[in-house]
C-alpha cells in the first residue's frame, strides 16, 4: 500500500510538471510570435516612412542620413526575421513558408540600397522606382504579418487544444489514483483503527473483570496471613486448615493471572 501511495504521489507531480512545462513553453511562443508580429507590423511603418522621407529628400527638406538611418532600422529588422538578432532580442522566424516569403524581399532592399549609394554618388533620385518599390514591399509585408498572425493563432490552438487533452488526462488518472490507490487506504486505516479501539475495548474489559476476579483471593492470602502472623491461640490443625485456605487461594489467582496473560495474548495474535 506504501509503494500505491508513493506511486499516486509521483504520477501527480509528474501531471504537474508537465502542465507547468507546457504553460511555460505556450507563454514562451506567444510571446516569441508577438514579437516577430511586432517587429513585421513596424516594417510596414518603416516602409511608409521611408517613402516619405525620399520625397522630402527629392525637396532637400531631409538629409540622407535620415533616409539611411530610417532604412537601417528596417534593413536590421528584416534579417533578424531571417536570421535572428540577439540585439533586438529576435529569433529567426521557423516557419519555412514565411522564411520564404521575407527571403524574397531581399531584392526590395537591394533596390532601396541601391537608390541610396547612386543619390550619394549622382544626387539624381527616381521618385517613381522609388514608390513602386515601397508600395510592393508594403504589400508583401502584409502579407507576411496576416501569415504570421495566422500561424501563431494555429499555434496557440494547438497548445489549447494539448492542454485540454493534458488536463482530461489529468482528471482521469487523479480518479483512478482516487479510486485504486486512496480509497483503499483509506479504507484501511478506518479498519485498522476500527481493530486497535476494538482491541482497546477488550483490554479494558479484562482489566476490569479480572480485576475484581483478582480481588477475591488477594484478599483472602492478605488475610490468611495476617491471622496466622497475628493470632498466637491458633492450634496446629486450624493452621493447617488456614494454609490449605491460603493455597487455594494461591492457586485461584495463579489461574486469573495465566487468564489475563491467555486472553492478552490472543488480543495481540488477532493485531
Amino acid at each position: 500500500m506504501k509503494k500505491k501511495y508513493i506511486l499516486g504521489v509521483l504520477i501527480t507531480v509528474a501531471l504537474i510538471t508537465v502542465n507547468q512545462l507546457l504553460i511555460q513553453y505556450a507563454l514562451t511562443t506567444i510571446k516569441q510570435d508577438a514579437k516577430q508580429i511586432n517587429i513585421s507590423g513596424k516594417q510596414r511603418m518603416l516602409s511608409q516612412k521611408l517613402n516619405l522621407e525620399f520625397y522630402q529628400l527629392s525637396e532637400r527638406k531631409k538629409d540622407i542620413n535620415d533616409v539611411k538611418k530610417t532604412f537601417n532600422q528596417a534593413k536590421q529588422a528584416h534579417f533578424g526575421l531571417i536570421n535572428g538578432n540577439k540585439e533586438l532580442d529576435l529569433k529567426a522566424i521557423d516557419s519555412p513558408e514565411v522564411n520564404q516569403m521575407l527571403q524574397k524581399l531581399n531584392g526590395r532592399y537591394s533596390f532601396t540600397d541601391n537608390i541610396i549609394s547612386n543619390f550619394e554618388q549622382t544626387g539624381e533620385l527616381n521618385l517613381k522606382s522609388v514608390n513602386d518599390n515601397q508600395r510592393l514591399l508594403l504589400e508583401e509585408m502584409d502579407s507576411i504579418v496576416n501569415a504570421l498572425e495566422m500561424q501563431s493563432q494555429e499555434k496557440v490552438s494547438g497548445i489549447v487544444l494539448l492542454e485540454i487533452i493534458l488536463a482530461i488526462i489529468s482528471i482521469i488518472i487523479i480518479a483512478l489514483e482516487v479510486r485504486y490507490i486512496y480509497y483503499p487506504q483509506a479504507q484501511s486505516l478506518k479498519k485498522s483503527n476500527n481493530k486497535v479501539t476494538q482491541q482497546n475495548e477488550a483490554l479494558k474489559n479484562i482489566a476490569w473483570q479480572q480485576s475484581h476476579e483478582v480481588r477475591k483471593p488477594v484478599a483472602n492470602i492478605l488475610a490468611i496471613s495476617q491471622l496466622i502472623k497475628t493470632d498466637p491461640t491458633l492450634i496446629d490443625s486450624e493452621k493447617t486448615q488456614l494454609l490449605d485456605h491460603l493455597e487455594e487461594s494461591t492457586h485461584d489467582l495463579d489461574k486469573i493471572i495465566k487468564s489475563i496473560v491467555d486472553k492478552a495474548y490472543k488480543i495481540q495474535q488477532e493485531s
